[in-house]
């Protein structure tokens, strides 16, 4: 099995190539692959794969063998990987199109150097936004509840605050990924537990998604973390535990949100066969 290590700010997986060979993967096989101890270790576990319309397919799971959601840095080393192994989009302009667990995505490389590449990645539309107790929930591919504070998030012991929202019955049974954002100066700072990692990871494609959105929200288009790209949209600095990310969004009054990108750094940390 040849396996391929990716990072996007920090948020790493393996991707393994299924246009090359068929994986039958259980839930138990990928939790221990994905183990830190024991196995090769990562967040989650990407199955890049061949699509008969678009340029490829995204299977993603998370670390502990659980399916069915996207993930916006997966999605974006999805991309590099596609890159880096010579497929061309066939678009013809540079935009990949591929089947994920959400539907069509679309992205490009906008820059490499070496095994490290930015990629921009456009996410689905942002239906529906709810108000729960001191958060704003909502689903970028999977569901996130995000929590907003004034002060004091590095100090935060997400390992205990996280499962107490995590589990809450109003989110059963499948339960949420939870996010805290506090404005630091320009940027939007943002920690996320991730269910089906069940702990806190260095960063999260779609929570940075979801801690933007509601940035809007609660403190408007004049917060400093906020600025106009040459399209019009809105977008938003994020600083994640190591890393800054990007995200763009068309503002609106209520939701639909839409035309929103994510960018970042996609990194190709090794490469290996067991």
């Amino acid at each position: 099995m040849k396996l391929f290590k990716y990072q996007g700010a920090g948020n790493d997986f393996i991707i393994l190539n299924g246009a090359e060979c068929d994986f039958d993967l259980s839930p138990e096989s990928i939790s221990r692959i994905c183990n830190r101890r024991f196995g090769v270790g990562a967040d989650g576990l990407i199955v890049f794969g061949p699509s008969s319309q678009y340029d490829f397919s995204m299977k993603f799971f998370n670390s502990d063998g659980s399916s069915g959601m996207m993930c916006g840095n997966g999605g974006r080393c999805i991309i590099s990987f596609a890159s880096s192994v010579g497929i061309v989009p066939k678009s013809g302009d540079g935009r990949y199109v591929f089947e994920a667990p959400d539907g069509l995505h679309s992205g490009m490389v906008l820059s490499r150097d070496g095994k490290s590449a930015v990629v921009r990645l456009k996410m689905n539309d942002v239906h529906l936004v709810e108000p729960f107790w001191e958060g704003l929930y909502m689903n970028t591919g999977c569901p996130h509840l995000v929590l907003s504070r004034i002060s004091g998030i590095e100090a935060m012991d997400v390992a205990s605050e996280g499962p107490r929202w995590r589990h809450d019955p109003a989110f059963s049974p499948m339960g949420t990924n939870v996010d805290w954002m506090e404005i630091q100066g320009n940027r939007l700072r943002v920690r996320t537990f991730e269910k089906g990692v069940e702990g806190e990871t260095l960063s999260c494609g779609t929570g940075v998604i979801a801690a933007a959105i509601s940035s809007y929200i609660r403190f408007g288009v004049d917060s400093p973390v906020f600025s106009h790209s040459e399209d019009g949209l809105l977008k938003c600095r994020i600083r994640t535990t190591f890393h800054n990310l990007e995200v763009e969004f068309r503002p609106s009054s209520k939701a639909p949100y839409t035309d929103i990108w994510l960018t970042g750094d996609a990194v190709e940390v090794f490469r290996a066969e067991i």
